[in-house]
């Protein structure tokens, strides 16, 4: 895949950062739908990202798709804004994260405390029918 323009990548990085913040507010309002389906919208920005990324070659290989194409060249103020942009959707990401594993850890310990819950009413239950039989007023 030709390699992008800054303009496009900054844009890409942007609508990604936007996604995370967004996913934030879900996080904190409970909303597992709305996460999931902005999860699912930033799938093909990624992709897209992904493949916008420099081969691992050595500079004397070119590939054949962007030797006809001239790289746009990016100014250092741009640089620097897609940099600051890209370690922004890192930290809301690693943000998110932490709010997620907290979320489950939650959920673990509820479904602990359900299972327990249940285990005990069983041996209530167990315990009461050998219980039922006894004629309580003959003692």
């Amino acid at each position: 895949m030709a390699t992008p323009g800054a303009d496009e990548r900054f844009a890409i990085l942007k609508q990604l950062f936007e996604l995370a913040q967004r996913q934030k507010t879900a996080l904190d309002n409970e909303d597992v739908e709305q996460f999931m389906e902005l999860l699912h919208q930033r799938e093909p920005l990624l992709a897209a990202l992904a493949g916008h990324e420099e081969d691992e070659r050595p500079s004397n290989v070119v590939s054949i798709n962007r030797a006809s194409r001239q790289p746009e060249e990016a100014s250092a103020d741009t640089e620097t804004a897609i940099g600051i942009l890209l370690r922004a959707v890192i930290d809301q990401d690693a943000e998110n994260e932490l709010l997620l594993r907290a979320r489950l850890g939650e959920v673990q310990d509820a479904i602990t405390r359900v299972s327990r819950g249940a285990a005990m009413v069983r041996m209530y239950r167990q315990a009461e029918q050998p219980m039922r039989g006894i004629d309580r007023k003959a003692s």
